[in-house]
């Protein structure tokens, strides 16, 4: 039985797929540089020769020409692409366990960053404190300063059931001292109580069977090209034999009706896709070290409890109800007394990233 799976939209997936697209641009700007270097040339044939054959012979030689100078860097942008794709997908994909869309209950009990752990098995500094110090501000925990600081409250000292991650959080937004860019000891405190708390758990041994699968892929693309060339071999000696018979210093109109006369388009496709299929491989080669680093940084050392995943779909639901049924996206930070903890998911969420730019210009500011 198949399992449905659901795949958090976050802004690192639709980053590389923005990316992905304007790979094309490769061979747009590939094609631009030729155009310009032979572009006289080319005119001067066609004043010269004013036919469809010419015609034909010139997009022919721009389109192989471009070809040949955009396929390997294409193909390694493509290759290293996909694989960030790839990896941060499987780290974005839950189990859909009770199938609803939406989800409209407050998450309770979860905070921002831990909520962040659940959707794509990371923290984001960025916009996880910037969502805490928004939720501190909603329960009066902490107030902000004329001067851009932090004060805790009266109420913070009588809150009991803060986790040690928002003490060590709050105390540090007070003194001042907080790294906003990388604090390596609230990450660690957050994800030690993640854990504890039975949303995510500690991967076990990794399954060398997968990794041997993965390296029977390239071995198969190799296979399949040496298998490909031994067959064509006798196809392109003929190819290459008709083509000596060619007389010299033919137009480029001669050359095409010369082609079409003793049916050689065949032989060009096939040659052209050899010549693919081998500058794929090229830059699969070229870009394995960089692909294995990427593999090594995405993989996560935890991984999602049957608990984890229901509230991680929860999660899910809760996304899609504030994309589609609210306007939390526009809201600045005062909206809170409104919107409530409705509006701190909007930010953990990246529904609403005015808020965490806020709250960012102020720390650089003060700094």
């Amino acid at each position: 039985m198949k399992v449905n799976k659901k795949v958090f939209e976050l802004s690192s997936l639709k980053k590389y797929r923005q990316s992905e697209r304007k790979l094309w641009l490769i061979p747009l700007v590939c094609l631009i540089f030729i155009a310009a270097l032979v572009g006289k040339i080319a005119l001067a044939e066609l004043i010269e020769n004013p036919d469809i054959a010419t015609v034909f012979g010139i997009v022919m030689f721009l389109f192989l020409q471009t070809l040949i100078l955009s396929v390997i860097p294409f193909f390694i942008g493509k290759i290293i692409i996909k694989t960030h794709i790839k990896t941060t997908i499987l780290n974005c994909t839950i189990t859909n366990m009770h199938d609803f869309d939406y989800y409209r209950e407050k998450l309770t009990g979860l905070s921002p960053a831990t909520i962040s752990i659940l959707t794509d098995l990371d923290i984001e500094q960025k916009k996880d404190v910037a969502a805490s110090v928004l939720q501190y501000e909603n329960l009066g925990l902490l107030t902000e300063t004329a001067d851009n600081t932090y004060r805790v409250t009266d109420k913070y000292y009588r809150c009991n059931d803060l986790n040690e991650s928002d003490r060590y959080l709050i105390k540090h937004l007070e003194k001042g001292d907080f790294d906003w860019e990388n604090d390596t000891n609230w990450k660690n405190l957050v994800m030690e109580e993640a854990v504890s708390e039975g949303y995510v758990k500690k991967k076990g041994i990794q399954n060398k069977g997968d990794s041997k699968k993965g390296c029977l892929v390239p071995l198969a693309v190799f296979l399949g090209w040496f298998l490909w060339v031994g067959s064509a071999m006798q196809r392109l000696n003929d190819f290459g034999a008709i083509l000596d018979t060619a007389p010299e210093n033919m137009s480029l109109a001669e050359q095409v009706n010369f082609l079409s006369q003793n049916n050689l388009w065949l032989g060009i496709i096939e040659i052209i896709l050899l010549f693919v299929y081998m500058m794929f491989m090229v830059a699969f080669v070229l870009s394995a070290t960089r692909v294995g680093a990427i593999i090594k940084k995405n993989a996560k050392p935890i991984k999602r409890t049957e608990y984890g995943n229901y509230m991680a779909e929860c999660i899910y639901g809760m996304k899609n109800f504030i994309h589609d049924y609210s306007n939390l996206s526009e809201a600045d930070k005062h909206y809170v007394v409104l919107w409530e903890d409705y509006l701190v998911y909007a930010v953990v969420l990246e529904e609403n990233m005015q808020i965490v730019n806020e709250i960012s210009r102020t720390r650089r500011k003060y700094l």
